[in-house]
């Protein structure tokens, strides 16, 4: 996703280079443009290597925690997540489970 941001901010410098090479100012519009592309291309770079692992690692966690359908297991007898308290263990021999339990 940021290759074009990395090539149009070097082509962007290249002109101005070029400009300034030739005794030409930069017109406002122009510098604007550098500058949003510069901005552009840096928040592209914190937002895949901070804000998306962070946001896919919270995800996975918040998955594994509630979604996934081994979880319940995971938690009481794997103690996966030691934070949490465990839940209550199933009585077994009741003839009662989840799925009669509707």
């Amino acid at each position: 996703m940021c290759v074009p941001l990395f090539l149009l901010k070097n082509i962007l410098e290249e002109r101005a280079l070029a400009m300034a090479e030739r005794s030409f100012v930069l017109l406002p519009v122009e510098e604007e443009s550098i500058r949003t592309v510069t901005y552009l291309l840096y928040g592209g770079i914190v937002l895949h290597l901070v804000v998306v692992p962070l946001l896919q690692f919270a995800l996975a966690m918040a998955y594994f925690k509630y979604g996934h359908a081994w979880s319940r297991v995971l938690r009481r007898e794997a103690g996966v997540f030691p934070w949490e308290s465990p839940e209550e263990p199933v009585e077994e021999g009741d003839g009662e489970n989840e799925c009669t339990r509707l």
